[in-house]
């Protein structure tokens, strides 16, 4: 069994349709969509797992480091 990390992903993989959480113990149970998107995932010939846990929870911080680097990068200090 995997965490997911913290409430706003669970709430996130609620509203995007991935997963729902059923039974009076809050199980977490992914929707046909969710299996899907995993199953894409790990069809893709790659040397590593994109559905895996620990690299799922690193694509946030990943995005905004590399949107921050094109940023400044793309758009540089005036000079004058």
């Amino acid at each position: 069994m995997h965490l997911l990390g913290t409430a706003c992903a669970i709430d996130d993989a609620q509203d995007r349709g991935y997963a729902n959480k059923m039974g009076a113990n809050g199980e977490f149970v992914p929707t046909t969509l969710g299996v899907a998107l995993v199953d894409a995932y790990n069809s893709m010939p790659l040397a590593f797992k994109l559905s895996a846990p620990q690299l799922r929870a690193k694509v946030p911080l990943l995005t905004l480091h590399v949107a921050n680097t094109w940023a400044y990068y793309s758009f540089p200090p005036s000079s004058t």
